[in-house]
């Protein structure tokens, strides 16, 4: 089954087209209100910002402002993100809440115009896409009544107070002495629905107390998800149509998640080699990789998909080169799997390491090379005794050893 279990209506009310139409109504309604539009950082900042290695959220491209001056009528920006939390997840049966890459929608202002931000965001909820008052669910503390007061105010609109844990209503921004508190936005399609976060307005402040900017932030593809009533933020994304022979929801979502995710990276540059950018860009290779092998899908498969994302997302790049790049580390990995069962079995086989102390080998080695560990065990879990001495007779020890080494260290 390679479509979606929507709520009902889902289908006649979402297109694809929503997620580009909604950032061009963010835009045209911020514009329209004198904010000032902030060009977007790459998704890897590099020179631009050295604390990061990704840009994961609006506060990149503001953060100037904000350790600056603020402009006197705020600003916005419509930021391509990532984040690389969806990693670990290939390797188990979780669904992953959100994407790896998504659009962040977000606006900088000054501490003095909280109530006129809260309230442009407010109309961009419910005059341009339309999301009813009663849909709307603010979760606010009590320890922040200048945050609070706005909101309470306002009629129609549901609030939670102190439902969360007090970490909840504060935030970090890996800048010393730095750091936010406020309030968390929560949206439903409708009744039928329940809340689901969207986004958030943060205070920033420094520790002496001094108030440096307010902030909002959205993923405009987690807010479509509230919005419509979709699966997963996923589902905002041309990608779930494209891959074939895909039996479930979660196999979709992860496999769709690390092609956009590969194919993100990639196009900003990154590459499957040894350095900490290019590290990310592998594990999502072999997380990938890891789910076709375990559900006998193929490479020969993923490859025009990600050609589609390339062309579709990110047009200023060649999609034969992109694939070019991620099909020659495949090739390797696929290459290194081979000699490293080979390997394993001639140690196994030639009794050099015993029987009962295999299992500690290949954990061990796994960690220490940095393969996850459900990665070995379904190597390993397939009987390989078969042409293991052809194998060995064609790449030799020395080979196996220095393919490992260059592999993964």
């Amino acid at each position: 089954m390679n479509k979606f279990e929507l709520m009902p209506n889902c289908e006649e009310e979402f297109t694809i087209e929503k997620r580009l139409e909604t950032n061009h109504l963010f835009a045209k309604h911020f514009e329209d209100l004198n904010y000032l539009s902030v060009k977007p950082f790459p998704m890897v900042p590099r020179e631009l910002d050295k604390s990061v290695l990704f840009t994961g959220s609006v506060t990149t491209p503001f953060k100037n402002y904000i350790m600056g001056s603020v402009p006197e009528n705020s600003a916005f920006v419509i930021q391509p993100c990532f984040r690389a939390h969806n990693i670990k997840s290939f390797y188990n049966d979780e669904m992953p809440e959100f994407c790896s890459t998504f659009t962040g929608i977000g606006l900088v202002s000054r501490p003095e115009h909280y109530d006129k931000l809260c309230l442009d965001t407010l109309n961009f909820l419910t005059k341009k896409l339309k999301v009813e008052p009663d849909n709307i669910l603010v979760k606010l503390t009590n320890r922040d009544s200048d945050i609070n007061d706005y909101w309470l105010n306002q009629k129609g609109i549901n609030k939670q107070i102190d439902s969360e844990s007090c970490e909840y209503y504060r935030w970090k921004y890996g800048i010393e002495g730095i750091y936010g508190r406020g309030m968390t936005m929560a949206i439903r399609k409708n009744k039928d629905y329940d809340y689901q976060d969207v986004g958030n307005v943060i205070k920033i402040k420094k520790n002496l107390g001094e108030e440096l900017a307010v902030e909002v932030g959205f993923g405009t593809e987690t807010l479509l998800t509230r919005v419509y009533g979709l699966p997963h933020p996923i589902s905002a994304f041309p990608v779930k149509e494209m891959i074939p022979n895909v039996d479930s929801d979660q196999k979709m979502v992860k496999i769709g998640d690390a092609l956009m995710a590969i194919a993100g990276l990639s196009c900003a540059g990154v590459n499957p080699g040894q350095g900490n950018l290019d590290r990310i860009l592998r594990r999502y290779i072999k997380g990938l990789d890891f789910i076709l092998e375990k559900d006998n899908l193929s490479w020969n498969d993923m490859f025009p998909v990600l050609n589609k994302i390339t062309k579709g997302e990110y047009p200023n790049n060649n999609p034969q080169e992109i694939e070019g790049s991620v099909k020659k580390y495949v090739d390797t990995f696929q290459e290194f799997k081979k000699m490293l069962v080979a390997y394993v079995n001639e140690v196994y086989y030639n009794k050099t390491v015993k029987r009962s102390s295999l299992p500690e080998f290949v954990t061990k080695f796994s960690e220490n090379k940095g393969i996850p560990t459900p990665h070995m065990d379904l190597i390993l879990n397939r009987n390989f005794e078969k042409n293991v001495i052809d194998a060995i007779k064609v790449a030799g020890t020395p080979n196996i050893r220095h393919l490992i080494h260059v592999l993964l260290n």
